[in-house]
């Protein structure tokens, strides 16, 4: 049960990402990302998906496997297009 709650809600935040991913990847404009926050949320993000793998808790591995590759493209995207568009905060 405890499985099935988390990987529920880490579900919802992953899926809320893909606008934001398809945004920014289509404008190739992602200087509203703070790229402090991305690379501590990917990182810690990575290690929670593989606590999840050791506690076997399936679902919420995958959920948390979804959420931390929609953070990885944002950081991702944050490095190639830092600069594209004459603004890098």
């Amino acid at each position: 049960m405890k499985d099935l709650i988390l990987s529920i809600c880490t579900g919802v935040f992953a899926v809320s990402l893909i606008p934001q991913l398809v945004l920014i990847y289509k404008k190739k404009h992602a200087d509203q990302i703070s790229l402090f926050t991305a690379v501590m949320t990917s990182i810690f993000l990575w290690i929670m998906t593989f606590v999840f793998l050791s506690m076997k808790y399936w679902f919420t591995f995958s959920a948390e496997l979804l959420q931390s590759i929609c953070w990885t493209l944002l950081l991702v995207a944050k490095l190639m297009f830092k600069g594209a568009n004459g603004a890098d905060r």
